[in-house]
């Protein structure tokens, strides 16, 4: 009786990590790869940023179809499990993931668009930074503590003589 107990808590406790660390990765490169079924050679990663338990990539596939984003978020173990995603075929684009603390992600390949500057507001703030790189991935932590759902609704680009280039929502 106790042995059929003992088989029934290891196979509990097997099934537990396999649900916990299914998924989950050492490096970014296997996440992408298992993300999006492509080989690493087949995938132009531009620019990578990390805050606190989360890991962002911006990337694109060699054929620069569209750009995206994936969202990373490590566990107890530190390795990386799939946390969101974001994909267009725009030059610029926005990722927000909502909860106390707000991320808002602005991110793009600023070749053709060749804007200088962006801002964006939330709750009656400003927010910008230049864009300095073709490529480039800002990240901004927002205290999020009164509205849990809020997010930013639109993302303006502008030009060295501030002229609105580009709008994204």
């Amino acid at each position: 009786m106790i042995a059929l107990a003992t088989s029934a808590s290891l196979i509990t406790f097997a099934i537990f990590m396999v649900i916990l660390l299914g998924g989950s990765y050492k490096n970014l490169e296997d996440a992408i790869t298992d993300f999006t079924g492509l080989d690493i050679e087949q995938i132009e990663l531009h620019k990578v940023t990390e805050t606190g338990d989360f890991l962002f990539a911006f990337y694109q596939t060699n054929d620069l179809s569209d750009i995206r984003v994936l969202c990373l978020e490590k566990n107890l173990w530190g390795a990386f499990t799939f946390a969101g995603s974001s994909s267009t075929d725009k030059q610029v684009n926005m990722y927000q993931r909502g909860g106390n603390e707000l991320i808002v992600i602005i991110y793009g390949d600023n070749k053709v668009l060749n804007a200088k500057k962006y801002s964006f507001e939330y709750k009656n703030r400003e927010y910008s930074n230049d864009i300095t790189e073709r490529y480039f991935l800002d990240l901004f932590k927002i205290a999020n503590q009164d509205n849990k759902s809020s997010l930013v609704d639109a993302c303006y680009f502008y030009d060295a003589q501030g002229n609105e280039l580009a709008t994204i929502y």
